[in-house]
């Protein structure tokens, strides 16, 4: 019981009566989203006036990287401070390895002339109501 009351708790839903909700977030999920938000404003940061300039920012980057985990750092205090360092070292490697790339690969935009960054895409597949969806993080 105490286990169940230290990580779990229930969690009342009109649809399926009782289940069970983790009471902190998952270290991966803040992970991803940590790394997607700064990976965003990196790539927005070489945006000017619907033009991408392949010229980007790892600072601007990593200051959203910062503040993204920090919103987060309620969810889960121990393990958020324990991957500071591993998120802030993938996203600048990954931005080194952009710094390769950006004089070839160009960032789109679309119509209105916003950067097609963290796209969301729905695709109605034909059968029942299936529906393919997609999140892009960048289209060169």
């Amino acid at each position: 019981m105490k286990w169940f009351n230290n990580y779990y708790r229930p969690m009342p839903s009109p649809a399926i009566g009782f289940g069970l909700e983790p009471v902190d977030t998952s270290i991966p999920l803040i992970y991803g989203w940590a790394i997607h938000e700064a990976l965003a404003e990196y790539y927005r940061s070489g945006f000017v006036d619907g033009f991408d300039t392949g010229i980007r920012d790892i600072a601007q980057g990593s200051k959203k990287l910062i503040a993204a985990l920090e919103s987060r750092r309620a969810e889960n205090p121990d393990g958020v401070e324990k991957i500071f360092s591993k998120c802030e070292g993938l996203f600048v490697r990954y931005a080194e390895y952009d710094e390769v790339e950006k004089d070839v690969l160009r960032i789109l935009s679309d119509s209105n002339g916003e950067p097609l960054i963290e796209c969301e895409y729905e695709i109605e597949l034909g059968y029942k109501n299936f529906i393919f969806t997609t999140r892009f993080d960048v289209i060169c």
